[in-house]
């Protein structure tokens, strides 16, 4: 199912979704992202995480390919200037 991350949006109402990646769990509550941080995560001085949706403006992603991983990212008003996937910022 897909979701309209968009500023205004009404937020989805279904039950919580998981998502597992390298570096970090994400689970997708009705109004908010709860960002879970493993130990690649942490190594980089991020913590955990919770965004309201409500809150995010952009949503940029990547696709995985066999050579590299994909991503996806949530950028709010706080993001100042290009989002990296290993930031020393939460």
């Amino acid at each position: 199912m897909a979701y309209d991350l968009s500023k205004g949006a009404p937020a989805p109402q279904s039950e919580a979704q998981i998502f597992k990646g390298y570096v970090a769990t994400v689970t997708l509550h009705a109004g908010r992202a709860e960002i879970k941080r493993k130990l690649m995560g942490k190594v980089t001085g991020s913590r955990d995480a919770v965004i309201p949706l409500a809150d995010v403006i952009k949503v940029q992603s990547k696709e995985p390919t066999r050579l590299v991983n994909g991503y996806v990212q949530l950028a709010t008003e706080e993001d100042r200037g290009q989002l990296r996937i290993a930031t020393a910022e939460a």
